[in-house]
């Protein structure tokens, strides 16, 4: 992706890197800090709507308890008083002929006469509460609403007990009255049962809202996220892409007097005679340090513009993996024989890639001259072909002097050397594997290392086939 600052394009996978890892930093804070708050704002919510559904069953429960000497005392009058035994034998009772549990309208309903207006069906209660009334044997005997099969613990406190079951909350309370003679009396039991089922659909619509909220409220900061850090970072984008204008202008502009410098040096060195015994070795330095800054400035160069391009297709074509590493180790097999090493290549297929044939050999060139380059005299290079799926895998191995643990994460960094390395070829400048890196990136590949100190070095390219 590019960047628009100040007309200046840039095209960087590390820059774009950082910025999408700067934006995913900002969105899991900003998200964090959202469900925080919102995780707390709904347990305070849930706490207080549980603490005021308490109350409610509390308070039902002090009024049936109040109540419970005038039911009580119907209950009497109707199973014991002859003048309701008609009405009496109306009533559900078990297989025993003992009366069940009424509820509080049948139990009215002895009043009914033919003058008087019949009562309304149903109960004084809706169908998400229930009042049940027991005796003190812990029989119920009367209820009101449709939440009322409770089975009562053994232990009641006499302040009062709240019991979960199968969605409901109940309250249970006993009831006791003041006797001169042995204290508080116990009459019976009052229990208050409610359904949790809207408490819990009004904290499930609470959740649902506050997920949205975070939801949107996360996006809108990401978005407006997005645009203050494409403010802010827009002087950095057009500082980097000056510095990487000023790399590939001065690569561009040093070529010409490094070209002749070289020149000038190879034709002192032709004619020795001309040159005093005593600047023999001065021409000499001249010219290696010519020869080595020509190199640097190309690989610069080389880079600068795979940054500061865009990659360009339209000079891509289908290349045979197998043919171009067979190619390029038959070059190097007279550096490798020069440098006393066994170089080989063993294909285990015939991979063929999409990409641009001088940057994939300049690549792999690089993997082999590090190779060559850092095993001693006596030691073994391998450069191997596979196809996995649709993915080639090219390995260069060697049993080389190695690199440390601690200094594979850097390996790819430009200008960066491990001290082992620099002791063993003063002339690498620290680019190599960073083009290689660049170069593996521009074709959607991946490349990876794997390295043990004086045992050797393996490094592993995928490209799409």
């Amino acid at each position: 992706m590019a960047w628009d600052t100040n007309s200046t394009q840039i095209s960087s996978p590390q820059f774009n890197r950082l910025r999408n890892q700067l934006l995913l930093f900002y969105f899991l804070a900003v998200a964090a800090i959202l469900g925080f708050f919102s995780t707390t704002i709904y347990l305070l919510v849930s706490r207080d709507r549980q603490q005021q559904f308490d109350q409610q069953l509390q308070q039902i429960g002090t009024s049936a308890a109040g109540i419970w000497e005038v039911v009580y005392h119907e209950y009497e009058e109707l199973t014991t008083q002859p003048e309701y035994a008609a009405y009496q034998r109306t009533l559900p009772r078990d297989r025993q002929g003992q009366l069940l549990p009424i509820a509080l309208a049948q139990l009215m309903g002895k009043y009914q006469t033919d003058t008087a207006p019949p009562l309304v069906p149903g109960t004084l209660l809706d169908t998400t509460h229930g009042i049940a009334w027991y005796a003190p044997t812990r029989a119920l005997l009367i209820y009101e609403g449709a939440l009322f099969s409770l089975p009562l613990p053994d232990q009641i406190p006499a302040e009062g007990l709240f019991v979960s079951r199968d969605k409901t909350r109940s309250f249970l309370q006993p009831i006791y009255t003041a006797s001169p003679q042995s204290g508080q009396e116990l009459l019976g039991y009052v229990a208050v049962t409610g359904t949790l089922a809207e408490l819990e659909t009004e904290l499930e619509h609470l959740r649902t809202n506050l997920f949205l909220g975070v939801v949107l409220v996360a996006g809108f900061v990401v978005v407006a996220g997005w645009w203050l850090m494409r403010q802010s970072i827009a002087p950095v984008a057009a500082s980097l892409a000056q510095l990487k204008q000023f790399t590939a202008d001065a690569s561009h502009e040093l070529r010409t007097p490094l070209t002749a410098i070289q020149a000038s040096a190879e034709v002192l060195q032709s004619h020795p005679e001309r040159i005093h015994p005593s600047d023999i070795e001065k021409v000499s330095a001249i010219a290696t340090a010519a020869t080595r800054m020509g190199h640097l400035v190309k690989d610069l160069l080389l880079i600068a513009r795979l940054d500061a391009q865009a990659p360009d297709q339209r000079g891509w074509h289908v290349i045979d993996l197998d043919e171009l590493l067979e190619d390029l180790v038959e070059l190097l097999r007279d550096r490798a024989q020069a440098a006393q090493l066994a170089l080989t290549y063993q294909p285990q297929a015939t991979a063929k890639v999409y990409g641009d044939a001088e940057q994939l050999q300049r690549l792999f060139a690089n993997l082999l001259s590090n190779a060559l380059q850092y095993t001693p005299a006596g030691g073994i290079v391998t450069v191997t072909l596979q196809q996995t799926g649709k993915t080639a895998v090219v390995r260069v191995q060697d049993n080389g002097i190695g690199i440390a643990p601690a200094d594979l994460p850097h390996v790819f960094e430009r200008f960066w050397r491990t001290e082992e390395a620099r002791h063993h070829y003063r002339d690498g400048s620290g680019l190599g594997l960073a083009i290689a890196k660049t170069i593996v990136e521009r074709h959607h590949g991946h490349i990876s290392v794997q390295s043990q100190p004086h045992q050797g070095t393996c490094f592993e390219v995928k490209l799409p086939c």
